[in-house]
């Protein structure tokens, strides 16, 4: 038997290629399927006080129209009531008077369920009435809450921020320390980072005031041979070893930027 001629070799090598290259795909699109994208979560925040006034106020000027236009039924029937019971008393006088005559007792019983009627809208408006008055009552006490609960949140939001302030500033404080003296004998160490400090405290309010407005945090930054500061620059001293160094604060005028979260 004869043996089969051997593939041509360019046959070979495009198979492989096909091969390899349908592989590929097969594994990108297997991995596709297998991890989905995240999907993303937004993550609602609580309302500010004016935040709340402007949500809440259609919602209570509604309650308010309806609450007025009951009233305003209620007010309507209360009159129609009277002016029955009015025509009613006439109408049972004048059957007195004149031994119940058959059309004056007609008009009586048609005045009397014209009457039962009435009384009976009333007492529905009165309903309606007194269900709007409790839901503008709840919705009233509610919000009161939720400001009570804002407030608290607010201040317990400073406190924490005037925590933060606190907590670095006194990390700034030592880095400078450390930064500006590094060198010498413990005595003058010692000497040095309490000219340091004394220095750094006229700047304490200036350097919270940035911290809490979001902007940019001041910076420590060393430069002798600056003979004017960069704008919003501040030397720690006149002389000596803090005359090489300044604070690099935030721009005051700008507003407060918005923080992350």
């Amino acid at each position: 038997m004869s043996a089969r001629p051997a593939a041509p070799p360019l046959l070979v090598v495009i198979s492989l290629l096909v091969g390899g290259v349908f592989g590929a795909a097969l594994s990108w699109w297997q991995a596709r399927q297998a991890t989905p994208p995240p999907a993303l979560v937004e993550v609602p925040r609580d309302y500010a006080p004016e935040e709340l006034e402007v949500v809440c106020l259609p919602y209570m000027r509604q309650t308010a129209t309806t609450l007025e236009r009951a009233q305003t039924r209620v007010s309507a029937l209360e009159l129609r009531i009277r002016d029955k019971e009015r025509e009613i008393a006439e109408l049972e006088g004048r059957v007195s008077a004149r031994t119940r005559a058959a059309e004056v007792e007609a008009r009586l019983a048609d005045a009397r369920a014209q009457l039962d009627g009435l009384e009976a809208q009333l007492r529905d408006a009165l309903a309606e009435k007194e269900e709007l008055l409790e839901r503008v009552q709840t919705t009233s006490a509610e919000l009161d809450r939720t400001r009570t609960a804002l407030v608290a949140q607010q201040r317990e939001t400073r406190v924490a921020q005037e925590e933060a302030a606190d907590q670095r500033w006194s990390a700034f404080v030592r880095a400078a320390q450390l930064e500006i003296c590094e060198q010498g004998s413990r005595t003058s160490m010692e000497r040095c980072r309490e000219d340091v400090g004394a220095s750094l405290a006229r700047q304490e309010l200036r350097y919270k005031a940035c911290v809490r407005s979001n902007q940019a945090v001041p910076e420590l930054r060393r430069d002798p041979g600056l003979e004017e500061l960069p704008l919003f620059g501040v030397r720690l001293g006149p002389v000596g070893t803090l005359s090489n160094w300044y604070i690099l604060f935030c721009d005051p005028l700008l507003p407060e930027a918005p923080s992350g979260g």
